[in-house]
C-alpha cells in the first residue's frame, strides 16, 4: 500500500510538472486557467488551451503508455528467455518494428490509410519476425544461453537497421519521412497517438496478467514446466506475440527508445519480488512513470528546445546495463 501511495503521488507530480515544461513557457495561473477553461470554469486564450489540451496532456499520456508497454515487454522478455539482460531494444525487436514502419513508408501505405492505422500493424509484424528469428538463432536445444542470445540480438539489430537504411536509398521522400518519424519521437504525440497505443496496450496487458502462473513456471525451466502440465511451446509463442505487439505499438508512435524494458523490470523486482502476478503490474506502472519523467526532463533541460527522450533513457540505462553484465 505504501508503494502504491508513493507511486501515485509521484505520477501526479510528474503530470503536474509536464503541464509547465515545453517550448512555450506558461505561468501557473495560465496553465490553471487553460486546464479548466473547457469546463467553463475560467477564460483562457485559445492558444493556451491548445498547448495544454492538444499538446502537453496527450504527450504525457502517450509517454506513460509507451513506457508501460516497453517495460511490460521487457518483463515478458526476461521471463521468456530466463535472462536478466533481455529487453526488446537489445534483442532487436525494436529494430524490427522500425523496419516494418520503413516498409510502410516504402509502399506508401500511410497514404492508403491514416498513418495511425497503417504503422502499428507493420511495426507489429516487424517485431514478430525479429523476435522469432532471435529465438530460433539463439536456441541450443531447449536452452537459450546468455551469450548466444545477446549475439543473436546484436546481429538482428545490425541486420534490420541496415535493411531500413537500404530502403531509405529508394528515394529522398522515403528518407525524409523515415528520418522525420525517427527523430520526432514523442514530440509529435497527440490524441491520435494515445488512441493508437491504448487498444493494443490494454489487450496485451490483460493477456500478460493472465499468464502470471505460466511465466512463474517457465522460470523453473522448460522441463519442469512441462512436468507440471504447462503447454510450453504454445505459451512461449503467445509471449513472443505479446512482446511483439507491445513493442510494435510503442515504436510506431515514439520511435526507438532503449533500456526502459531492461531497467524497469529489475527495479520492479526490488519493490515487489519476482512473482509475476505483482511484477507485471509494477513494471507497467514504473515503466510509464520512468518514461514520463524522462520526457519531462528532456523538455526542460534546454530552454526553448528539447533533447530526444532516448538520450535520457540511454544515460540511465547504459550504466545499469554495464552493472548487470558485471554482476552476471
Amino acid at each position: 500500500m505504501r508503494t502504491f501511495i508513493l507511486g501515485s503521488l509521484l505520477l501526479l507530480a510528474l503530470l503536474a510538472w509536464g503541464l509547465f515544461v515545453g517550448g512555450a513557457p506558461l505561468s501557473m495561473s495560465e496553465v490553471g486557467a487553460a486546464f479548466v477553461a473547457p469546463l467553463g470554469l475560467a477564460e483562457s486564450p485559445a492558444n493556451f488551451i491548445t498547448i495544454v489540451w492538444d499538446l502537453r496532456i496527450p504527450r504525457m499520456l502517450a509517454a506513460f503508455c509507451v513506457g508501460a508497454a516497453l517495460a511490460l515487454a521487457g518483463a515478458l522478455s526476461q521471463a521468456l528467455f530466463r535472462n536478466p539482460l533481455a529487453d526488446p531494444f537489445i534483442l532487436g525487436t525494436s529494430a524490427g518494428a522500425s523496419f516494418g514502419i520503413t516498409l510502410a513508408f516504402l509502399f506508401n501505405l500511410t497514404y492508403l490509410a491514416p498513418g495511425w492505422l497503417a504503422m502499428p500493424p507493420f511495426a507489429f509484424m516487424g517485431s514478430l519476425v525479429v523476435t522469432a528469428l532471435v529465438v530460433m538463432i539463439g536456441r541450443k536445444g531447449s536452452a537459450l544461453p546468455v551469450n548466444t542470445l545477446l549475439l543473436a540480438g546484436v546481429a538482428a539489430n545490425y541486420l534490420f537497421v541496415s535493411l531500413s537504411t537500404a530502403i531509405m536509398a529508394f528515394g529522398r521522400e522515403i528518407l525524409n519521412r523515415t528520418v522525420f518519424w525517427s527523430l520526432e519521437g514523442l514530440a509529435g504525440a497527440n490524441w491520435t497517438s494515445v488512441w493508437t497505443i491504448l487498444p493494443g496496450l490494454i489487450v496485451a496487458s490483460i493477456i500478460a496478467l493472465s499468464l502470471a502462473r505460466p511465466l512463474n513456471l517457465l522460470l523453473l525451466g522448460e522441463e519442469s514446466a512441462l512436468g507440471l502440465g504447462l503447454a510450453v511451446p504454445s505459451v512461449k509463442w503467445l509471449i513472443v506475440g505479446l512482446i511483439s505487439l507491445l513493442t510494435g505499438v510503442a515504436v510506431s508512435i515514439s520511435g526507438l527508445i532503449g533500456f526502459v524494458g531492461l531497467v524497469v523490470p529489475h527495479i520492479s523486482r526490488m519493490l515487489v519480488g519476482a512473482h509475476h502476478r505483482r511484477l507485471l503490474p509494477m513494471s507497467f506502472a514504473c515503466g510509464g512513470i520512468l518514461l514520463l519523467g524522462a520526457d519531462n526532463l528532456a523538455r526542460s533541460i534546454l530552454p526553448g528546445s528539447e533533447i530526444p527522450v532516448s538520450v535520457i533513457t540511454a544515460l540511465l540505462g547504459v550504466p545499469f546495463f554495464i552493472y548487470l553484465l558485471r554482476k552476471k
